[in-house]
């Protein structure tokens, strides 16, 4: 998803969240490239693997709010507007992250796990916007089946 399509979608599944806070987390997507870090381990040119990116970002958190709720789902997205330390996790790091967050570690003791510890890493499979596809339709036919 382009960088717009990202805010807004964003925006839309966290019920709100500060153009601030989402130009973070596309200079952190545009800063994984420029290390040579590609989504899903796929090289592409610049602009489709930044797109990549937000895609792989917005896929983890949709899922993440799916499993650990909204709230859980903000507070990961907010890190990256804390006042000491801004920090973006990686999307594999995004589900342990939750996991902390629901034992009441708070954002800053997180990003110290996630920078000094690197204990957020997750061999959990990579979630894509095709799984969110999928799993948006299920909902529907689920919603339309009156379940």
């Amino acid at each position: 998803m382009n960088r717009d399509v990202f805010q807004r979608s964003v925006h839309e599944l966290l019920g709100g969240c500060s153009e601030k806070t989402t130009g973070v987390w596309i200079s952190f997507a545009e800063e994984c490239v420029g290390a040579e870090q590609y989504a899903y381990f796929v090289e592409q040119p610049k602009d489709k693997a930044v797109e990549s990116w937000l895609d792989y970002q917005y896929a983890e958190l949709y899922f993440v709010k799916k499993e650990f709720g909204a709230d859980i789902a903000r507070q990961i997205f907010n890190m990256a507007d804390l006042p000491e330390h801004r920090h973006c996790l990686y999307p594999y790091e995004m589900k342990e992250a939750a996991k902390y967050f629901r034992r009441n570690y708070t954002a800053e003791q997180i990003v110290k796990l996630s920078v000094d510890d690197g204990c957020l890493d997750s061999n959990c499979k990579p979630r894509t916007m095709r799984d969110v596809q999928r799993d948006m339709s299920k909902k529907q036919n689920r919603d339309s089946q009156g379940r």
